[in-house]
């Protein structure tokens, strides 16, 4: 059997974006649940929980403002942290096809 070895051209990656509370997380661990189901290993990588683990969970509305330095720079690390869990994911397990 051949192993799968992901390039740029191969990764399929869903990234919904809306407003917040309008069920992006719940969608993508259904989807997520159905493709590892079918026999094609999936894993959800939420942004939003890795914030809430990286940085907490009391942030206030300053935090999201394009203005704020800082909140911009947090976010950064945040989501550059989230693609770097997805790559070392995709590279760790070769038979794995969607992040």
């Amino acid at each position: 059997a051949s192993k799968f070895n992901p390039s740029p051209s191969d990764i399929v990656s869903e990234q919904p974006g809306t407003l917040p509370a309008r069920g992006k997380s719940c969608i993508a661990f259904k989807l997520a649940r159905y493709l590892n189901w079918i026999g094609v290993k999936s894993k959800v990588f939420n942004v939003g929980m890795y914030r809430r683990d990286l940085v907490g969970v009391n942030m206030s509305s300053d935090y999201y403002s394009p203005e704020n330095e800082e909140g911009v720079s947090s976010r950064t690390k945040v989501a550059l942290h989230v693609v770097d869990e997805l790559l070392r994911w995709l590279k760790e397990d070769p038979d794995a096809g969607v992040g």
